[in-house]
């Protein structure tokens, strides 16, 4: 075996002490280890090995044939922190977390229980209230009633069926109350006719209704006043023509029988009309061979 090949196995650790020694001395090589220093390292002892002084390089390649950097790179990130997944989990909660989620349902909570823009004594169940024993709706036009009890606002009862919970302030305030049959199909707020000439505005809880206004030669429709006349009125358009006045506010025409008098049909001969009296015509106020002409009130007017 050559001094070459000697060496090489010492500096990997194969050789025997005596033969570590001597290619010690000959190459001048000052940290080559010895069959048990290369026992105790193990596998370290590739990413070890190789310095030489003088600035000379060892064999890069580890026992096993793994490159050092490769070695490194692997056991590097394992030592900090190992891979993605595991920093991930061990780092903070990123946007989106469970802490996010819970600000969510807080700020949904504290807007459940804001200030409500419902009128009269309104208040949400579950929300804080102020006085104790005050009696109030679970908004506008509900059948909840509320009452505040150790702060907070409990149930007080729900309303029948055609009833619903009154939130105007007084002595039926948080009370369930008959909805107003005017009311009945509108919603709260809305203008509404309560008769054929007068229009009202319903109550925030429908059990009630406020005059909006009275519609003069005119008729409430949809809660507004519209038209030319007043519903059920009649007129005469001429002397043998009538109109009436619809829901609408608008004239209808319908053609009478003799005459329109007095806003209305009557009469016993159509105006301008003319007969000749005989002795079967009884009606006839003149002799025999005379003529008569109906007036513009539907009556035979004098002989002719």
């Amino acid at each position: 075996m050559s001094v070459g090949h000697t060496c090489t196995l010492a500096l990997l650790g194969l050789a025997t002490v005596a033969s570590s020694l001597a290619c010690t001395a000959l190459l001048g090589v000052t940290d080559v280890p010895t069959p048990s220093d290369a026992a105790t390292s193990g596998g370290d002892s590739g990413t070890n090995s190789g310095a030489v002084e003088g600035g000379g390089a060892a064999d890069s390649t580890s026992q096993d044939g793994t490159s050092p950097d490769a070695v490194s790179a692997s056991d590097g990130g394992v030592a900090d922190g190992g891979s993605g997944s595991d920093s991930s989990s061990d780092g903070p909660p990123e946007s989106g977390s469970d802490g996010s989620i819970d600000g969510s349902a807080g700020d949904a909570g504290q807007d459940a229980c804001a200030a409500s823009s419902d009128a009269g004594a309104v208040g949400t169940l579950g929300c804080p209230c102020s006085t104790t024993g005050e009696a109030a709706c679970n908004g506008n036009a509900q059948k909840l009633a509320l009452l505040c009890s150790g702060g907070v606002w409990v149930p007080d009862g729900t309303c029948a069926s055609g009833q619903l919970c009154d939130s105007r302030p007084g002595s039926n305030q948080g009370t369930c109350q008959p909805i107003d049959p005017v009311c009945a199909s509108a919603s709260p707020g809305q203008d509404v006719c309560s008769t054929s000439t007068t229009a009202v505005q319903c109550g925030p809880d429908l059990v009630s209704h406020s005059p909006v206004a009275t519609c003069t030669n005119r008729a409430c429709v949809g809660g507004t006043c519209v038209g030319v006349c007043t519903p059920g009125t009649t007129q005469c358009a001429s002397d043998t023509q009538v109109q009436t006045c619809g829901a609408d506010g608008q004239w209808a025409t319908a053609t009478c029988t003799y005459a329109c008098v007095g806003a209305s049909c009557g009469g016993t001969c159509k105006p301008g009309a003319t007969q000749t009296c005989s002795v079967w015509n009884v009606s006839c106020g003149c002799d025999v061979g005379g003529n008569q002409t109906c007036g513009a009130n539907g009556q035979w007017g004098s002989c002719g």
